[in-house]
């Protein structure tokens, strides 16, 4: 009873304080032709985040949120309880840099508080046996998809928003990285891939619907992608190959004016706000294009906005190691599992990719010993592009054996 009446305390007082404290509103943002709907706290589900952390009664929301934990049992409801914390001190991080940008080190704070948090979630979400086949375990599945696809976006724009602020933009890498760890374990949940690509993929659509949205959320999927397991990273192939042409649809439906805005490299920086993830996402959108002048365009951008961000230093020598030692990693990965496989037409053409690959790899060295530091970054991107690409072959080639596999079954 007195930790229930201690409870009923907190949480009087919580919402009392919240509820007289004030908050300026922020300006609406300028939309463009090719912009994106920035995330919003009524898209996060929470209309005021009440007390924030700049606020010296924060610590009692901290100690509500502890009994809220210390009073909930069922494995679903716990997982659920730390997804809407999380959420709500994502909320708190979006408020916080709309009445205080200034306060880069609070923001800072809350956002390793909050990593803390989707570590707690993560453990959580070990502890669920069941699959979606449970309505209460579909339920919290759908709200964790919503949540971290929108919890990635806006981690992104907050990156783009403190661009020179690198201990608060690191802090961000690490949320997005630990959101993409808890969607890793969700493909588990169900059946089949496919059953987890098209939740993810019809969650990311609700969220990516104007401008050049369908080309962004290939990079939202990348983010998510690069945890997974091989065998669930074959059905987002798919599922990103879908937004590139409804992209490719969008620009066949309006007049060349408005198709050179969604072209423009003004627009298309906004895909990524870090230089290295915005040339992958951009050979990974390129290797799917069938329009081959929005392919012409789209190289063009390309090509001027890496000169601007070397000439800004955004792109420099450390970046460039890093993509080919990225590079490398998938080499050799594309090497192994080549080795897997006895299908002769996938082989040559696996092969053939991974020796594009290492010729781009090798004049990447070369460019960058040369101090070429533009020409070192195309060549490694085109690395890991070629790289990448022998992978997909012999994920066809896999799948194209079971498809084999399963015919005489079928048939029966």
């Amino acid at each position: 009873m007195q930790k229930t009446s201690i409870f009923s305390l907190l949480v009087a007082l919580i919402l009392t304080l919240s509820v007289n404290q004030g908050f300026a509103q922020a300006a609406p943002a300028t939309s463009t032709p090719a912009s994106v709907s920035e995330i919003t706290l009524q898209d996060l589900g929470v209309e005021n985040p009440g007390i924030l952390p700049t606020s010296p009664f924060y610590f009692l929301k901290s100690a509500t949120r502890g009994i809220q934990r210390f009073f909930t049992f069922d494995p679903v409801k716990k997982a659920e309880l730390e997804l809407d914390i999380t959420n709500q001190q994502a909320a708190e991080i979006k408020k916080m840099k709309e009445i205080s940008p200034e306060r880069a080190d609070a923001i800072t704070k809350a956002a390793e508080n909050y990593q803390n948090n989707v570590e707690k979630l993560k453990v959580r979400l070990e502890t669920i046996k069941e699959t979606s086949q449970n309505p209460n375990v579909d339920k919290l599945i759908e709200n964790l998809v919503d949540k971290s696809v929108k919890h990635q976006q806006l981690f992104e724009e907050l990156k783009k928003d403190f661009q020179d602020n690198a201990d608060l933009r690191a802090t961000l890498d690490k949320n997005q990285e630990a959101v993409s760890e808890n969607i890793a374990k969700i493909p588990e949940k169900f059946e089949s891939s496919k059953e987890f690509s098209e939740r993810l993929k019809k969650n990311i659509e609700s969220q990516f619907k104007n401008g050049i949205g369908e080309l962004k959320a290939v990079g939202i999927i990348n983010k998510f992608e690069s945890k997974l397991a091989e065998q669930d990273k074959n059905e987002l192939e798919s599922v990103k190959d879908d937004f590139v042409k409804k992209f490719e649809e969008k620009l066949g439906k309006i007049n060349k004016s408005e198709r050179e805005k969604f072209l423009s490299p003004e627009s298309l920086e906004n895909l990524s706000s870090d230089p290295i993830d915005r040339a992958k996402i951009f050979e990974d959108i390129k290797d799917r294009l069938e329009d081959f002048d929005l392919e012409e365009k789209f190289g063009e951008a390309k090509g001027k906005i890496l000169e601007k961000n070397i000439e800004s230093g955004n792109v420099n020598r450390d970046g460039v190691e890093n993509m080919i030692n990225d590079a490398k990693d998938l080499i050799d990965e594309a090497q192994i599992s080549v080795a897997t496989i006895t299908d002769e037409k996938y082989v040559a053409k696996a092969n053939n990719a991974i020796e594009q690959a290492n010729f781009h790899l090798l004049k990447a060295e070369e460019s960058l010993s040369a101090d070429q530091i533009q020409a070192a970054f195309e060549h490694a991107i085109q690395a890991n592009s070629f790289a990448k690409m022998a992978i997909k072959n012999v994920q066809e080639a896999e799948s194209s054996q079971e498809k084999e596999l399963l015919s005489p079954i079928e048939e029966e």
